[in-house]
């Protein structure tokens, strides 16, 4: 292959050509908008991980405490992968809009397990959305490492998720009823 974007010279077919984008200024915009995500997703990563630790002081089980303990260093593992994607492309990470705020994941101190935990479902499903989305962002950005890196991390997520609701299956998927109030 001779060049990017050639098939032997030729300009690759239609099908060929990234669905999100094409060459030039639509390139850089998708490009800009993966950075943007980037470090939206490194605060939110760090806001789970603060949230998580608080978590398991406040757990009233060992079961429970054990899973936000794992739960804590796979968000720390998750924000140091995205670190270091920031770092490969020579950027930093401030200046995100989390998707999950801090605030969304502090509790009361009338919070019990089941409580705690339908907290942290939600928070991880919400994670692992925005992550997945941003993978897909990196692949449409060429950007297959960290594409795959992000991948690793939504992996991680889920296998917190699935964890968390074998220990209390019962608890709601749903932002527990002391945040609509």
């Amino acid at each position: 292959m001779s060049g990017a974007g050639t098939n032997a010279g030729r300009a690759l077919p239609p099908a060929w050509q990234p669905a999100l984008g094409t060459p030039g200024q639509d390139r850089s915009r998708l490009h800009a908008t993966f950075l943007t995500w980037l470090r939206a997703a490194h605060c939110s990563g760090t806001a789970l991980a603060l949230a998580a630790e608080s978590w398991v002081r406040a757990a009233r089980s060992a079961p429970v405490s054990l899973a936000f303990s794992q739960m804590q260093s796979e968000a720390e593992e998750g924000v140091h992968r995205i670190e270091y994607i920031l770092s490969c492309l020579g950027r930093g990470a401030r200046g995100g809009t989390p998707w999950i705020d801090g605030r969304d994941l502090t509790i009361p101190a009338e919070a019990d397990d089941t409580r705690l935990l339908a907290l942290a479902r939600w928070a991880l499903m919400r994670m692992s959305c925005g992550t997945l989305d941003l993978g897909t962002l990196a692949h449409a950005c060429g950007e297959y490492q960290a594409a795959r890196l992000l991948q690793m991390s939504v992996e991680e997520q889920l296998t917190t998720a699935r964890l968390l609701a074998t220990i209390l299956p019962n608890a709601a998927m749903d932002l527990p009823t002391w945040r609509a109030q």
